[in-house]
Protein backbone atom coordinates (compact mmCIF):
# COMPACT_ATOMS: atom_id res chain seq x y z
CA UNK A 1 0.00 0.00 0.00
CA UNK A 2 2.88 2.58 0.96
CA UNK A 3 4.53 1.44 -2.47
CA UNK A 4 1.25 2.67 -4.27
CA UNK A 5 0.85 5.58 -1.83
CA UNK A 6 4.05 6.72 -3.16
CA UNK A 7 3.75 5.59 -7.18
CA UNK A 8 0.50 7.91 -7.14
CA UNK A 9 2.11 10.93 -5.83
CA UNK A 10 5.24 10.53 -7.84
CA UNK A 11 2.05 10.84 -10.66
CA UNK A 12 1.73 7.56 -11.79
CA UNK A 13 -1.49 5.47 -12.16
CA UNK A 14 -2.58 3.99 -9.05
CA UNK A 15 -4.75 1.31 -11.34
CA UNK A 16 -2.09 0.52 -13.27
CA UNK A 17 0.84 0.49 -10.90
CA UNK A 18 -1.79 -1.92 -8.54
CA UNK A 19 -2.61 -4.16 -11.82
CA UNK A 20 1.33 -4.68 -12.71
CA UNK A 21 2.06 -5.39 -9.15
CA UNK A 22 -0.59 -7.89 -8.89
CA UNK A 23 0.81 -9.67 -11.90
CA UNK A 24 4.24 -9.84 -11.03
CA UNK A 25 3.08 -11.17 -7.59
CA UNK A 26 1.03 -14.00 -9.40
CA UNK A 27 3.75 -14.84 -11.53
CA UNK A 28 6.53 -15.36 -8.58
CA UNK A 29 4.24 -16.61 -6.50
CA UNK A 30 5.14 -20.61 -8.36
CA UNK A 31 8.72 -19.46 -6.89
CA UNK A 32 8.35 -18.34 -4.23
CA UNK A 33 6.30 -21.48 -3.41
CA UNK A 34 8.97 -23.81 -4.84
CA UNK A 35 11.89 -22.05 -3.06
CA UNK A 36 9.66 -22.50 0.06
CA UNK A 37 9.41 -26.36 -0.54
CA UNK A 38 12.91 -26.28 -0.84
CA UNK A 39 13.64 -24.71 2.31
CA UNK A 40 11.28 -26.87 3.88
CA UNK A 41 12.71 -30.14 2.38
CA UNK A 42 16.20 -29.00 3.26
CA UNK A 43 15.66 -28.57 6.60
CA UNK A 44 13.38 -31.91 7.28
CA UNK A 45 15.87 -33.52 5.85
CA UNK A 46 18.43 -32.00 8.38
CA UNK A 47 16.09 -32.79 11.24
CA UNK A 48 15.70 -36.08 9.59
CA UNK A 49 19.98 -36.69 9.56
CA UNK A 50 20.32 -34.85 12.92
CA UNK A 51 17.61 -37.97 14.29
CA UNK A 52 19.78 -40.72 12.99
CA UNK A 53 22.54 -39.41 14.07
CA UNK A 54 21.26 -39.41 17.50
CA UNK A 55 19.50 -42.98 17.23
CA UNK A 56 22.58 -43.81 15.70
CA UNK A 57 24.94 -42.63 18.41
CA UNK A 58 22.84 -44.98 21.28
CA UNK A 59 21.98 -47.80 18.99
CA UNK A 60 26.06 -47.40 18.05
CA UNK A 61 27.35 -48.78 20.96
CA UNK A 62 25.44 -52.14 21.03
CA UNK A 63 26.21 -52.53 17.39
CA UNK A 64 30.05 -52.01 17.96
CA UNK A 65 29.80 -54.39 21.02
CA UNK A 66 28.07 -57.45 18.81
CA UNK A 67 30.76 -56.48 15.93
CA UNK A 68 33.45 -57.36 18.60
CA UNK A 69 32.13 -60.33 20.03
CA UNK A 70 31.36 -61.95 16.76
CA UNK A 71 35.07 -60.60 15.34
CA UNK A 72 36.18 -62.66 18.20
CA UNK A 73 34.07 -65.29 17.92
CA UNK A 74 35.41 -65.74 14.33
CA UNK A 75 38.99 -65.36 15.54
CA UNK A 76 38.50 -68.34 18.14
CA UNK A 77 36.78 -70.54 15.45
CA UNK A 78 39.79 -69.75 13.00
CA UNK A 79 42.47 -70.62 15.84
CA UNK A 80 40.29 -73.36 16.83
CA UNK A 81 40.28 -74.82 13.41
CA UNK A 82 44.06 -74.29 12.39
CA UNK A 83 44.21 -75.82 15.95
CA UNK A 84 42.55 -79.14 14.63
CA UNK A 85 43.91 -79.49 11.53
CA UNK A 86 47.69 -79.40 12.94
CA UNK A 87 46.83 -82.02 15.73
CA UNK A 88 45.32 -83.73 12.70
CA UNK A 89 48.68 -83.16 11.06
CA UNK A 90 50.88 -84.95 14.24
CA UNK A 91 48.02 -87.91 14.31
CA UNK A 92 48.78 -88.57 10.87
CA UNK A 93 52.66 -88.28 11.50
CA UNK A 94 52.40 -90.24 14.50
CA UNK A 95 50.54 -92.71 12.56
CA UNK A 96 52.96 -92.78 9.37
CA UNK A 97 55.90 -93.45 12.01
CA UNK A 98 54.01 -96.08 13.51
CA UNK A 99 53.01 -97.97 10.27
CA UNK A 100 56.71 -97.51 9.08
CA UNK A 101 58.52 -98.71 12.57
CA UNK A 102 55.78 -101.69 12.19
CA UNK A 103 56.43 -102.52 8.12
CA UNK A 104 60.78 -102.24 9.17
CA UNK A 105 60.42 -104.58 12.35
CA UNK A 106 58.05 -107.09 10.26
CA UNK A 107 60.69 -107.20 7.75
CA UNK A 108 63.45 -107.46 10.30
CA UNK A 109 61.64 -110.27 11.69
CA UNK A 110 61.39 -112.15 8.41
CA UNK A 111 64.96 -111.45 7.37
CA UNK A 112 65.85 -113.21 10.90
CA UNK A 113 63.72 -115.83 10.06
CA UNK A 114 64.97 -116.43 6.61
CA UNK A 115 68.14 -116.68 8.07
CA UNK A 116 67.32 -119.00 10.74
CA UNK A 117 65.78 -121.39 7.99
CA UNK A 118 68.67 -120.93 5.77
CA UNK A 119 70.77 -122.09 8.84
CA UNK A 120 68.65 -125.10 9.61
CA UNK A 121 68.52 -126.17 5.73
CA UNK A 122 72.20 -126.04 5.45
Amino acid sequence: EAFLETCDSGGWCRSSVADRLDKWVRAAESERLRKLEQWNAFHMASEDRDSRRMCRSLASREERCSGQIRALVARWWARESRRRVKEQEREARRDARSYEQDRRGAAARAAVERRAAAGEAA
